[in-house]
C-alpha cells in the first residue's frame, strides 16, 4: 500500500513539474534613450505587487486547503476502525501546495517593458 501512496503522489507532482519544465525563459534589451530606460524601470513595481498579489492569493488558498484537509482527515480518521483504514484516511487527504500563478503579471510586464522601448526576446 505504501508503494501505491508513493505513486499517487509522484502522479500528483506530475503537472507541476510539467510545467516548471516548460518555462520559457527571456532576454531584456533596454531601451535605447534614458526616457525609454526610465519608463521601463517603472514597470517594475506594478510586477512585483501583482507578483505580491499571486503569493497572497496562493497561500490563502493552500491556507482554506490545510484547514479543509485537517477537518477532512479528523472525520475520516474518527470513522476508521483499523491501522489500514487510518492509513486509507492519510492517502487519501490533498497535498496543499502554494503556488502563486504569476504569469500574467510577468506578461503585462514584458508589455509595460516593449512599450518602453525594450526588446524582450524568447529563449527555449
Amino acid at each position: 500500500m505504501k508503494r501505491f501512496s508513493a505513486f499517487r503522489h509522484a502522479l500528483m507532482a506530475l503537472p507541476m513539474l510539467l510545467a516548471l519544465g516548460a518555462c520559457t525563459t527571456y532576454e531584456y534589451v533596454p531601451p535605447s534613450s534614458d526616457a525609454g530606460r526610465a519608463c521601463a524601470a517603472q514597470c517594475e513595481q506594478p510586477r512585483q505587487s501583482c507578483i505580491a498579489s499571486a503569493q497572497d492569493r496562493a497561500e490563502a488558498g493552500a491556507k482554506e486547503c490545510r484547514q479543509t484537509r485537517a477537518f477532512t482527515l479528523a472525520l475520516c480518521l474518527a470513522g476508521a476502525n483499523d491501522k489500514a483504514q487510518k492509513e486509507k484516511c492519510h492517502e487519501r487527504a490533498p497535498a496543499c501546495v502554494a503556488i502563486p500563478m504569476t504569469e500574467s503579471c510577468e506578461a503585462s510586464f514584458r508589455r509595460c517593458y516593449t512599450s518602453c522601448g525594450g526588446q524582450v526576446i524568447e529563449v527555449d
